[in-house]
């Protein structure tokens, strides 16, 4: 891909070949700056000679895992690439995006492909992922993956992985084939066969998160609107959502705070309620304990 792109820089085509493409974009800009670069491209074309500016190439490569050997770039800074013969000044930019799918979902507003009910979840993905990590044989990765990472959900055949680390995502990156033989090994996934009988291994999709602390409020943000919305009596769901905060969930074991003695009283009171409610979003029993903040 990096030699097809200079080998088509090197061509000695006058004009710009994304010149349209250019064009479109500056439209959505819309300002006197684009709208004065629209009308030089277009007189461009028109003009029979082109010995009144200096052509400039530009190549740009944007990647998700920068190459392992010579260093994190995959273009050279110190020489042009052998496929480049144009002979003109020439520009490279090389990006690295660490989680282009989560970009894409958030630049195109995709939807979640898992519940944030899955999110943390102690008693369903907690004993999974320590499952995964006692089949990592390397010390190093191991430490990486323990306290970098977090399983948050996992369907049985895709697994997606919380990196709490920018700096270290593009470290995670490189144990993907680590984490899928571990997956194999720990009995958590089991191969199916594709066609022609090839081996379909576990998916693994890695998610940039900010903490283990912000990815447990998120969970307990949802958890908590999704219980209020099964509370039926008006003035017990005020109660909730204004004098009350939805602490921990541990297991069958819940925690909410309440803003004052009297208001724990009438808590109290519904506490069979809101321990229906929670029972029907988590989806088992649990004991409701309610403590005055």
């Amino acid at each position: 891909m990096i030699s097809e792109a200079h080998e088509k820089a090197s061509s000695a085509n006058p004009l710009p070949v994304d010149r349209l493409q250019l064009i479109e974009i500056l439209k959505d800009r819309g300002d006197p700056e684009a709208n004065s670069w629209i009308d030089a491209l277009r007189q461009l074309k028109l003009r029979s000679s082109a010995s009144n500016y200096e052509r400039y190439d530009l190549i740009s490569y944007v990647c998700g895992l920068p190459g392992v050997q010579g260093g994190v770039e995959r273009i050279s800074r110190s020489a042009p690439h052998l496929n480049y013969t144009g002979r003109r000044k020439l520009e490279v930019v090389e990006v690295h995006l660490h989680d282009i799918e989560g970009l894409i979902e958030t630049v195109y507003e995709k939807p979640q492909e898992f519940s944030l009910l899955t999110i943390c979840n102690p008693s369903s993905m907690e004993e999974k992922w320590n499952n995964v990590l006692s089949q990592i044989r390397t010390a190093a990765t191991l430490s990486l993956l323990r306290t970098q990472c977090n399983l948050l959900h996992f369907d049985g055949e895709t697994a997606y992985i919380g990196v709490n680390s920018l700096p270290l995502f593009r470290d995670v990156q490189k144990k993907i084939d680590d984490l899928k033989k571990a997956f194999k090994n720990s009995g958590e996934y089991t191969p199916r066969q594709g066609r022609r009988g090839r081996e379909i291994q576990v998916e693994i999709k890695l998610k940039l998160l900010c903490s283990p602390i912000a990815i447990s409020s998120l969970y307990l943000s949802q958890v908590w609107e999704d219980v209020l919305s099964h509370v039926e009596q008006t003035s017990t769901k005020a109660l909730l959502r204004q004098q009350c905060n939805l602490l921990s969930i541990s297991g069958d074991e819940v925690v909410i705070g309440v803003a004052s003695q009297p208001l724990l009283d009438r808590a109290l009171s519904q506490s069979q309620k809101i321990q229906e409610a929670f029972e029907q979003v988590l989806g088992h029993r649990v004991n409701v304990q309610l403590i005055n903040l």
